[in-house]
């Protein structure tokens, strides 16, 4: 088998607002969970999973649409929607990225392969509009329209980053009369760190990993290039001792 280390480098903030502070002999999580637990560190918080639907200020009951559901961001975000309550409705493409996506909690699942007019979809669900969306997908298309999914006083987060230049087609005569917020997120607090970590031990997020093999790199990239990816990958680097 591998050897794990008991200890590792860390580097730490031991007091909120304060300075960095690298830790030489911090405890290595058990196994098992140290792969689970490094994923909700780095995508749960510092890519925004958290903090984007914290952002949204979403109450209990409020819709909130997660475009790009069935990623591995994605499916942060619907989670932590629905632990603080809200009536989450996820959007992607395919059956099983449907089935994916409610087996994690999302209350409604839009596949856009196949719905027409998505904007009139999420109207149609939630009475008017959504309380927020937010947008994990890296898809230029992905952000085009989703302002218009939101209800007045309404929410967008957005959180993908598209490669090539992205942009949000709703006139800004729109955003004025409906008093919408735009808002970006890309890092998160330590705080907010704190707080994703507490919600995987309370059991009320359960992050997705498949571990594959390093090999499998290239197929990995094709896979989430035809968005066949549901959850996290990590890919395994080293060989176990035989």
């Amino acid at each position: 088998m591998t050897v794990i280390p008991k200890t590792q480098t860390a580097a730490t903030v031991p007091k909120l607002g304060g300075g960095v502070k690298f830790v030489h002999d911090y405890p290595v999580p058990e196994p098992g969970y140290n792969e689970v637990l490094a994923k909700v560190l780095y995508t749960g918080v510092c890519q925004s999973g958290k903090p984007a639907v914290k952002n949204a200020n979403v109450k209990i009951g409020d819709w909130l649409v997660v475009v790009g559901a069935g990623g591995g961001l994605g499916h942060f975000a619907v989670q932590y929607a629905a632990a603080q309550g809200a009536q989450v409705i996820g959007v992607d493409g395919g059956a099983a990225k449907g089935d994916f996506v409610k087996s994690i909690g999302a209350s409604k699942y839009i596949d856009f392969q196949t719905t027409p007019d998505l904007v009139q979809e999420v109207k149609n669900i939630t009475n008017g509009g959504a309380h927020a969306v937010v947008v994990t997908a890296a898809n230029p298309k992905a952000f085009s329209l989703a302002a218009d999914m939101l209800r007045v006083g309404g929410t967008l987060s957005c959180v993908g980053i598209p490669s090539e230049k992205g942009y949000i087609q709703t006139p800004v005569s729109s955003i004025a009369i409906k008093g919408l917020h735009i808002t970006g997120n890309l890092i998160g607090s330590l705080k907010e760190c704190l707080e994703a970590v507490d919600l995987v031990r309370r059991g009320l997020v359960k992050p997705r990993i498949t571990v594959r093999d390093f090999a499998d790199l290239p197929a990995v990239y094709d896979e989430l290039e035809k968005g066949e990816v549901s959850g996290r990958i990590v890919l395994k680097v080293a060989k176990e001792d035989i």
